[in-house]
């Protein structure tokens, strides 16, 4: 896996372990799998009653998906 690639979100460097491709765009962003993991929360994990179960969103993809619901 490739250090040069870009955070979707915040624009920094990805390393291979904290990172997940968002279920909406595609993109990767960082995602720390420990609470001590030095790297910011640049998505959410939530539960997808069509996916029934766990996906992934960039914080880009979420704020929009909020934004539409509460139209």
């Amino acid at each position: 896996m490739s250090t040069e690639e870009a955070c979707v979100v915040c624009g920094s460097n990805l390393d291979a372990e904290h990172r997940a491709r968002c279920i909406y765009c595609g993109g990767v962003f960082h995602q720390p799998w420990s609470a001590n993991a030095p790297v910011p929360t640049c998505g959410r994990i939530f539960a997808h009653a069509d996916a029934q179960g766990l996906v992934f969103a960039c914080l880009r993809c979420a704020q929009a998906m909020l934004e539409q619901r509460q139209r």
